[in-house]
């Protein structure tokens, strides 16, 4: 794709600001639990990753329950596509795509059309695009741009990441992914034994109510529950009082 001259001119510009876009979806993005003094990680295999950049599918799909450790997952496959010779990988939210015309694209980086970005990428050998939260195209006003936008994507030799919430999963295979070559990563809550392991690490007590337990396996809610530890313990052998307290 030849680059219109206004890009020619501002090409250095438009890289910094896609670049600057990508920095801060991975910055706003958590892959590990603060707990006095120390850092909790979930060290998801990237094997998934390294298959699908070895492969000749077009798009892969982590998919998983809410509060999971999805984006997580997505911010280490980062690091590992960054470790490919001549690649580029590019991080978008799906609203990036929630846009009334397919002109609008990109316009919150300027006068610039997604024909643009691709110009800037004429070198790589291997260029990937992630999106984050895909399950949000439901609530646009026109989720048709977001499907051009896929495909074109794909019609320049890209390759597409995709994070969302397992219930959205069939739906938007069905309709964005249609006829196109892909694989999917479940990224699952940790099970009692990995989250007894962080405990006996970590030296937190577990509470001793099962159904609290289980919660936490729940990286968002053994998050919430290791930030209000010490100040809160004795609420957390109550199921009910820990849901009081997430949603209050």
């Amino acid at each position: 794709t030849s680059a219109r001259p206004y890009v020619r001119d501002n090409s250095q510009k438009f890289a910094d600001k896609i670049q600057k876009r990508t920095s801060s979806i991975l910055e706003s993005i958590k892959s590990d639990i603060a707990f006095n003094g120390h850092t909790i990680k979930i060290d998801h295999s990237q094997e998934a990753i390294l298959n699908f950049t070895e492969s000749d599918d077009k798009a892969l799909i982590v998919y998983g329950q809410a509060g999971t450790g999805k984006s997580g997952y997505i911010k280490d496959a980062v690091e590992s596509i960054k470790r490919i010779e001549n690649s580029i990988v590019l991080v978008f939210s799906s609203t990036d795509f929630d846009v009334t015309d397919e002109l609008s694209i990109l316009t919150q980086f300027g006068d610039y059309q997604i024909e643009d970005l691709f110009s800037l990428y004429t070198s790589e050998d291997k260029k990937y695009c992630i999106i984050e939260s895909v399950e949000k195209y439901t609530s646009f006003k026109n989720f048709e741009f977001l499907q051009k936008a896929i495909r074109k994507f794909i019609d320049n030799g890209w390759r597409l990441i995709f994070s969302i919430r397992e219930q959205y999963l069939e739906g938007f295979c069905n309709v964005m992914l249609d006829n196109v070559a892909s694989d999917r990563f479940c990224v699952n809550s940790i099970n009692a034994t990995v989250l007894a392991e962080f405990s006996e690490k970590y030296s937190f007590k577990l509470p001793s109510n099962t159904n609290v337990c289980n919660l936490i396996c729940n990286l968002f809610y053994l998050k919430l529950y290791l930030n209000q530890y010490f100040s809160l313990l004795h609420l957390y052998q109550s199921y009910h009082s820990l849901k009081i307290l997430i949603w209050s």
